[in-house]
This record gives structure tokens, sequence and C-alpha cells, in this order.
């Protein structure tokens, strides 16, 4: 079989290549409850969901499990979210912290709790620990290229990064990477738009030649 030769245009310092065998790597999240960065509060939509009630915040307080009214008692303790995504818990109104007084015009209180059916199975790892192939060039007017030769048929996906402090390594900031990344079939990332091997992939069965941006968060 011809080994293949994939040349890339893309305006980046560090690219990594990888074939499906590698690029994809389980996770083993469990179902559970889990808070967020930014503090919202996400429970696995198939457990089973518990109320209690406290007179203290500190995680060790005495607390007992809400009584639900007596058409609820089948569906409450345990209870089970019926909304992918965005739920609701309401109280009719809103009492003042400091009189103890309903506030007018009268309002809910709104808890809110974020549900998913399913865990993660597999992520496209930003950290680059398993590749296929790797190589750095230069930048020049914005742009770099570089050539991947005797490669094998097969399914690939592209990841590069700018890596600006030439550190080796992403750099993050919370959970967003700060340097410029570029992914195939890429041109824009985000949290409703995350990397995924399955879009970034594609066949190569022939000689070929791609560019890729590179995207600065």
């Amino acid at each position: 079989m011809r080994p293949l030769k994939l040349s890339l245009l893309f305006i980046v310092a560090t690219l990594f290549i990888s074939n499906s065998s590698k690029s994809q790597e389980p996770l083993k999240h469990k179902k559970k409850i889990y808070k967020a960065a930014d503090g919202k509060l996400y429970a696995n939509r198939n457990l089973p969901l518990y109320f209690r009630i406290s007179t203290s915040a500190d995680a060790d307080a005495e607390s007992y499990l809400l009584m639900p009214s007596a058409n609820s008692k089948k569906y409450a303790n345990p209870m089970y979210l019926d909304s992918e995504g965005y739920n609701t818990f309401r109280s009719p109104s809103k009492v003042d912290t400091v009189t103890k007084k309903i506030v007018y015009p009268l309002e809910d209180i709104i808890y809110e709790l974020y549900s998913d059916s399913k865990s993660p199975v597999t992520k496209f790892s930003f950290e680059y620990k398993k590749y296929y192939k790797k190589d750095i060039a230069t930048i020049n007017n914005n742009t770099s290229t570089i050539t991947f030769n005797d490669l094998p048929k097969g399914k690939y996906a592209i990841n590069i990064l700018h890596d600006e402090n030439e550190n080796g390594k992403i750099d993050k900031k919370f959970i967003l990477p700060i340097e410029g990344i570029g992914f195939s079939h890429y041109t824009s990332i985000g949290f409703t738009n995350k990397p995924k091997f399955s879009k970034a992939s594609f066949e190569l069965d022939s000689n070929t030649k791609m560019n890729i941006k590179v995207i600065y968060m």
C-alpha cells in the first residue's frame, strides 16, 4: 500500500494528528450530582432525588426529609426529573430575610437544577497526551505550513496549538484555553460547539491538503 501525504496550512506553532484508535479517551463518569465552576447544580436524570430540610447550611447539620402532600407521595422522595436541561423548584412567595414578611408584589422563589440523562462517553482531549504524529513549525506572516508523510489510509483528526509561551502544553483559565487552538472541520469553538472526534475526523485515502483556522477564545 502506497503511503499518503497530508499537507496543512495553519496559523500555529504546534500540531498534533490523531487516528481514531488513539484520539478518544473514555470517561469513567458515574451517574451523580455535581456542582459546576459557575455554581450551577447538575444531576443525572436517571438518579432518584430526595428533598431534605434543615435550619443550617452546615454539611453535617441535622436535616429531615420533606413530607410531600398526600396526592404526591407516590412521586416524591424519591422523585425524578422530567426534563432534560433546565428544571426548577418553586415556593409561591418570597419572604424578607430580615422582617420575615412577604415581599410584594408576590414573586416565586426559584431553585434551579440541570439534568442530563446520559453521562459523557468520550472526550476530545485538549491535553494532547495521545497522538499518532506530532510536529512543530514556525510562523511567518501569520501563516505556517507542515506536511506529514508516509501516513497509512484511515480516519484522522487534526488539532493544533499556538504555543505562545513555548511551554509545550495548552494553558487555560478555568476550563478555557487562553492560547490559540484549532481543529479540522471547526471554525468556532464554544460551550455549545465543543470539539468532538466524530466531527473533526476525516478519511484519508489520498494525498490531501487542508487549511486549519486557529481560534482564540
